[in-house]
């Protein structure tokens, strides 16, 4: 595919740009395999090489478990897709962007800065974003598991039979329940939510504390009282308690409704792994506390900015750049990758996309579209209005690309 020549070009010009460390080159040439064979096999390279450069390569179960089980559960579900590949190609368009776009650059560079950053912004941008690409759909298996609940109980409690010339046949129209027949309840919630407060070791402990003079003011035990603090940091809210109790709701309704969020449960996740992390590793807690969190704020908002903090009581509008870089780059690029991924549920009805081109520079972002031959014209041309008009919903994408259009460019 084109874009593909085009994401490889932009992440070889980025390497060459900077030296990381020793572990680099491994990174670089999965990057470059991938986009030469976009699969699979080749997303895993980039996966493991991303951690494998930051020494973190234990995590590569929470990745590898969101694939299989979206590969053998998703089939059970009427529509689902693929993250796996996915999540690559947000990784490496949004590493594409950052090239092509100072805007972004710029506005990376003021959210970023700290004592303990790396010494150039494009090392520091390549841990923040890997982090926040790589992991912002791991927490899609429950979302998964409970819809494949939802579908079999429905079936099981709504019989849809009918009677037809003395014979009783299925109905053939689809069950719609308003509300799920069964709902999900974590046991011990207060422990998922857990994670272990990390302080420097004694040794650097002072050092620590003229860098961070402040560091006990944010910390917290608990995963939705940390990325609240940083959200109310980042979107200028005051109240960082009407920020827990909605994001205490988000949960709640969620469990109760069947509506998960796998953005939520990601960030989640993410903290709980990269916490242990850091525990047994013994290493900075800067890392810890200001570049991952704020890519689990990342993770949390993709999904979660439109439904919380963009209607009432907050109306915060389309979020600018200013506000959170890795959050409207990961929305950016997320729904631009709604095209383009393997269906895995068994009444997927998607349009099929088979190319791509895309031209970026410091004012442009233009994206066409190529659909299969046999897809409806119409529908095609809706489903590319539909991405382009949710991007714009969601963030302020004018104010970092003066011309942004997303069009279809030829149905065969």
């Amino acid at each position: 595919m084109r874009i593909y020549k085009f994401i490889n070009k932009r992440c070889a010009y980025y390497f060459k740009g900077f030296k990381l460390f020793e572990r680099e080159g491994n990174l670089s040439k999965a990057i470059e395999n991938f986009c030469d064979n976009p699969c699979d096999d080749s997303a895993k390279e980039v996966y493991k090489a991303f951690l494998y450069t930051y020494r973190f390569l234990g995590l590569e179960e929470v990745i590898e478990a969101m694939h299989r089980f979206e590969v053998t559960a998703a089939r059970m579900i009427p529509c689902q897709r693929d993250h796996y590949v996915h999540t690559v190609n947000v990784f490496l368009l949004g590493v594409s962007i950052f090239v092509c776009n100072k805007n972004v650059r710029d506005a990376l560079n003021i959210s970023t800065d700290y004592p303990d950053r790396y010494p150039t912004l494009e090392e520091e941008f390549l841990f923040r974003w890997g982090m926040s690409a790589l992991f912002h759909d791991v927490g899609y298996p429950l979302e998964i598991a409970y819809e494949s609940i939802h579908e079999f109980s429905s079936m099981l409690m709504l019989p849809n039979l009918y009677c037809q010339s003395g014979d009783i046949v299925s109905g053939k129209t689809s069950r719609k329940t308003k509300h799920p027949i069964l709902t999900l309840k974590f046991c011990n919630f207060a422990d998922f939510l857990y994670i272990n407060a990390l302080g420097p070791l004694d040794k650097c402990k002072e050092e620590y504390l003229k860098k961070y003079p402040n560091f006990k003011k944010n910390l917290s035990n608990n995963i939705i009282k940390l990325l609240s603090c940083k959200i109310s940091n980042c979107l200028g809210i005051a109240s960082k308690k009407v920020i827990c109790q909605k994001l205490g709701k988000a949960i709640d309704n969620g469990l109760e409704q069947g509506l998960l969020d796998h953005g939520l449960y990601s960030a989640i996740i993410f903290l709980k792994w990269h916490n242990e992390a850091f525990l047994k590793s013994k290493w900075n807690p800067a890392y810890f506390y200001i570049p991952i969190v704020d890519a689990a704020t990342a993770i949390f908002l993709h999904n979660a900015y439109d439904y919380i903090f963009n209607i009432p009581p907050f109306n915060l509008g389309a979020l600018e750049i200013k506000k959170h870089p890795l959050s409207f780059l990961l929305i950016l690029c997320d729904k631009v990758q709604e095209v383009d991924r393997a269906p895995y549920g068994y009444a997927n009805k998607d349009i099929n996309f088979t190319d791509c081109s895309v031209y970026i520079d410091d004012n442009a972002f233009d994206l066409k579209l190529s659909a299969r031959k046999g897809e409806d014209k119409k529908l095609a041309k809706l489903r590319v209005e539909e991405i382009a008009r949710s991007i714009q919903n969601s963030i302020d994408i004018t104010g970092v690309f003066k011309k942004f259009s997303i069009g279809l460019k030829k149905v065969s």
